[in-house]
């Protein structure tokens, strides 16, 4: 099974797609989420969508996905990352206090010429009467590998 090609002409992100098919990393050039973007507009909230075909293969294949990035939280803030493929979704929270990287990983069966529906949606939060509360949180790539 391998990863088919991908067209695009947003140019806020590049995919490679190794030239076996098995693996593929997106980069990022700028998605992330910052409690003072929030201030401005309530309703921003930065997202990310993607359809990547799969093509040949077997089954019992297993592709896994890899959202890495960076978030910052200070106390009165939250930030969110909901990561989703086919409709499996995992949501990582960052409390008060993270200020680190992150991979947060998400794995499913591969099926053979179908496609995987990418998305990412960003949240950044202050607590209502923290006006203090600071947030950011980024995306720099999302990886994925079939085995």
């Amino acid at each position: 099974m391998r990863f088919g090609p991908v067209a695009s002409q947003d140019s806020t992100y590049t995919i490679s797609i190794d030239p076996d098919g098995t693996t593929f990393t997106i980069a990022f050039s700028n998605i992330q989420a910052d409690v003072g973007d929030v201030a401005l507009d309530p309703s921003y909230r930065p997202t990310f969508a993607l359809t990547l075909p799969l093509t040949d293969g077997a089954h019992n294949s297993t592709v896994t996905f890899y959202a890495s990035g960076y978030a910052f939280v200070t106390k009165g803030a939250t930030a969110r990352l909901i990561f989703s493929v086919n409709g499996h979704t995992v949501v990582k929270n960052f409390s008060a206090g993270w200020d680190d990287e992150y991979i947060q990983q998400l794995k499913l069966p591969a099926i053979p010429a179908s496609e995987c529906q990418l998305s990412l949606d960003l949240e950044v939060n202050q607590v209502p009467g923290s006006p203090d509360g600071t947030a950011q949180i980024g995306v720099s790539s999302i990886d994925g590998n079939i085995k």
